[in-house]
C-alpha cells in the first residue's frame, strides 16, 4: 500500500500553515510539478504501476455539468479552482456525441461537438490536446473515460458494424459484444489514438472489468508503454491487475459499500490503521470476502463520484482531513 508522501506532508499538496493577509490558502506553489508521461524519469513499480501516481490526488467533473460555457476551454475556471485547491488529477467523464448523459454516448470514434465546436473528430482531438495542455500547464494530469458497457441506440456503429453488438439491450443502450476481436482492434486503436494525440495522462474504464475484461485494457496499457507513455490505468469496479489496471475507483471496499452513498467508514466504523495492516476493506469484493486485500501498491479512498447522491464532506473539514489526508491511499471524490 502507498503512503502517500503528497498527503502526509504539510509542504506537499495541502499547505496546513495559516494563510497571512488572504482570504484563502492557494496551494499551486506547493502542487507536485507535472510530469510528462513520456519522461525517461518515471519509474514502473513492481506491479506495473507509474511512480508519478504516489503524488495523486484527483477528482471527476463532467464537462456538460461543469463548464462555464459547454466547452472543454470553459472548464478553465474550474481547473484553476482546483489547481488552487492542490488537486493535480481529473478524470473526465467521457467524451463521446451524447444526447445529455455522457455515459451513452454514442461511441469511443466521437466527441461531441459542444465540447469542441466541430463536428470532425481529427480537430477535436486538437481542441482536446489544447485543452489538456491547459491543464499540465497547471500541473493536472488528466484521465477520460470510456464506456464498454454499450453505446446509444443512435451510434453510427450499428449500421456500419453490426457485428459489434450483442442486439441485446441494457437499459437504454446497445450491448457491445467483446467477443468480436474486430470490434476489440477498433476499440484499442481508437482509444490508443485518442491518448497518444491529446497527450492524456491516464484512462478511467466504466464498470469495467465486468464486460470487457482485462483483455482490452491490457493491450490499450501495453501499446501506450510501447510509445514510451507511462499513463495510469484504472476500472470503476475492483480488480486484479494482470497487467491491465494499476489501481480500481473503489479501492477502500468494505462489504455493503455503495458508490451511490457518501463514504464516511472512517468517521463513524473503520480504523485506519488496522484496515491499511490487514487489508480487510480493500481491493475486489473477492478480496476483502476472503480476507486476502490490500495486496497491491496503490488503492483509492473515494469519498463521492458523478454516482453519488449527495456530497460526503459538505463543508466539515474533518471528513476531508480524516478520510482523504490521513489515509494512504489516493484520494478521489467529485467537487
Amino acid at each position: 500500500i502507498c503512503a502517500l508522501s503528497v498527503i502526509f506532508s504539510a509542504t506537499s499538496v495541502f499547505n496546513l500553515s495559516a494563510a497571512s493577509n488572504e482570504s484563502y490558502i492557494d496551494n499551486r506553489d506547493v502542487t507536485p510539478k507535472w510530469v510528462d508521461v513520456r519522461d525517461p524519469s518515471i519509474t514502473i513499480d513492481e506491479y506495473g504501476a507509474p511512480s508519478w501516481l504516489k503524488d495523486l490526488v484527483i477528482v471527476s467533473a463532467a464537462v456538460n455539468k461543469k463548464s462555464t460555457d459547454g466547452t472543454l476551454m470553459g472548464m478553465l475556471p474550474i481547473i484553476d479552482h482546483y489547481a488552487e485547491t492542490g488537486i493535480n488529477g481529473l478524470w473526465l467523464s467521457p467524451l463521446g456525441k451524447h444526447d445529455n448523459n455522457p455515459y451513452l454516448n454514442y461511441g469511443w470514434h466521437t466527441i461531441d461537438s459542444d465540447y469542441t465546436g466541430t463536428e470532425d473528430f481529427d480537430e477535436s482531438l486538437e481542441v482536446l490536446a489544447d485543452f489538456v495542455d491547459e491543464c499540465h500547464k497547471r500541473n493536472i494530469y488528466v484521465f477520460l473515460d470510456f464506456t464498454s458497457w454499450g453505446l446509444s441506440p443512435k451510434t453510427d456503429l450499428l449500421q456500419t458494424h453490426p457485428e459489434f453488438f450483442t442486439g441485446q439491450v441494457d437499459g437504454q443502450g446497445i450491448v457491445i459484444d467483446w467477443s468480436n476481436p474486430d470490434l476489440i482492434e477498433f476499440y484499442v486503436s481508437t482509444v490508443v489514438k485518442i491518448c497518444s494525440t491529446a497527450n492524456i495522462d491516464g484512462v478511467r474504464y466504466d464498470v469495467e472489468p465486468r464486460y470487457s475484461g482485462y483483455i482490452p485494457a491490457q493491450m490499450i496499457k501495453e501499446r501506450l508503454y510501447n510509445m514510451g507513455r507511462k499513463m495510469a490505468f484504472f476500472s470503476e469496479l475492483g480488480n486484479d491487475r494482470v497487467g491491465s489496471y494499476d489501481f480500481e475507483q473503489w479501492g477502500v471496499n468494505p462489504q455493503g459499500f455503495s458508490t451511490t452513498f457518501p463514504f464516511r467508514g472512517f468517521i463513524e466504523k473503520y480504523n485506519i490503521v488496522d484496515s491499511i495492516k490487514t487489508g480487510s476493506i480493500l481491493g475486489t469484493d473477492t478480496d476483502v470476502a476472503t480476507g486476502e486485500g490490500g495486496r497491491n501498491h496503490y488503492y483509492t479512498i473515494q469519498l463521492t463520484c458523478h454516482d453519488s447522491y449527495n456530497f460526503a464532506v459538505r463543508g466539515n473539514r474533518v471528513m476531508m482531513g480524516y478520510s482523504a489526508l490521513f489515509t494512504p491511499f489516493i484520494p478521489l471524490w467529485s467537487i
